[in-house]
């Protein structure tokens, strides 16, 4: 194989391969935290204040996880009375985004979640 023929297939090669890495038009932003007293408990006091299920007293509404390796587990909790949290949900309503949505960053740490759009 020629020298030039080399070069081209090298050159052809990297051309493809800074393709993969370039970002996409559509690359997520982080746009905040999705913390347990910031965004999570305050989310589930709203929701737990609507529906056929709602609660008189919203302060005594809490947000916490029945599995701290589980970011997946949260609950928000009135009394007996108890509802999972809907992260994308969440999210939106905290940070007033309809593109918002929540992702954790570590999948075996439940206080890892962020919002994002």
């Amino acid at each position: 194989m020629s020298r030039h023929a080399i070069k081209a297939l090298v050159g052809a090669g990297l051309a493809a391969l800074s393709l993969g890495l370039a970002t996409p038009a559509h690359a997520e932003t982080k746009i905040g935290a999705l913390d347990q007293f910031g965004q999570i408990k305050p989310w589930c006091q709203m929701a737990m204040s609507k529906g056929p299920r709602a609660v008189a007293s919203t302060w005594l509404v809490s947000a916490t996880p029945d599995n701290a390796m589980d970011p997946w587990s949260w609950k928000c909790h009135w009394t007996f009375l108890t509802q999972n949290v809907d992260y994308n949900a969440a999210c939106k309503w905290a940070y007033h985004n309809n593109a918002a949505y929540g992702r954790p960053s570590n999948r075996s740490w439940a206080w890892s979640w962020d919002c994002y759009r």
